[in-house]
């Protein structure tokens, strides 16, 4: 799955000090889930918009994915958003953010349908 590969890259680079990369490829995630939940094939940040809109993602998951966002773009364009470096707090916190996103995405919806079907599995006495 290229979404949990930029994932683990981003938090190579990270490890590495890497911290530009390392956001940005956390953004390249966000971006990468927008995609594989057919959101149109515009900017990112409409992208995200588009999933709040279709009620994949809650409005305050909306703005965790914007501030990925805003590293990935703070990191890629020099004198973007007024951020002349990403320091390793930014990099730690566009990590956290991205995790939260992608365990929203894809992890708790699976774990929900296995405790649902653990609970309408036959009891053993």
């Amino acid at each position: 799955m290229e979404v949990l590969d930029d994932l683990q890259e981003g938090e190579r680079a990270r490890s590495y000090g890497l911290l530009k990369a390392s956001v940005m490829l956390f953004r390249r995630a966000v971006q990468g889930t927008c995609y594989e939940r057919k959101a149109p094939d515009v900017r990112l940040l409409e992208q995200i918009d588009w999933l709040g809109d279709q009620g994949l993602i809650s409005r305050q998951l909306a703005e965790v994915a914007h501030e990925v966002r805003h590293f990935g773009n703070a990191a890629a364009h020099a004198g973007a958003d007024g951020l002349n470096a990403v320091t390793a707090e930014d990099a730690e916190q566009a990590w956290d953010f991205t995790v939260a996103f992608l365990d929203y995405v894809y992890v708790l919806p699976h774990r929900v349908e296995q405790a649902k079907l653990k609970r309408a599995a036959p009891k053993q006495s």
